[in-house]
């Protein structure tokens, strides 16, 4: 968004029409290109509240995907661990018991 930005201040008198269609054209295919093909923003600050509503959509995505992946990597090894525990009070119980 910086980069459009810049570009666009640097074109004299560029009609917010065409600064709007640029970028609809640079957008990857996505949600943010999904809502604005649905309803096309009329001004460049709609547009910038707009893409700024995704970007935190995105990363708040983002965030939830690396916790989840956080939390399963925990639980994993907190099995291993307690696989472990057992493993070696089960050989203790052996130990004792042969002695």
């Amino acid at each position: 968004m910086e980069r459009f930005n810049k570009a666009c201040l640097e074109i004299q008198q560029l009609p917010t029409e065409a600064a709007i269609m640029g970028l609809i054209n640079g957008l990857r295919e996505g949600p943010l290109s999904q809502s604005i093909l649905k309803r096309h923003p009329t001004s460049l600050p709609e547009v910038q509240e707009r893409v700024e509503k995704y970007i935190n959509l995105e990363e708040a995505s983002q965030l939830r995907k690396h916790a989840s992946g956080e939390r399963e990597r925990n639980n994993k090894r907190g099995g291993e661990e307690l696989g472990k525990e057992k493993f070696k009070k089960r050989g203790e119980e052996e130990y004792s018991s042969q002695a």
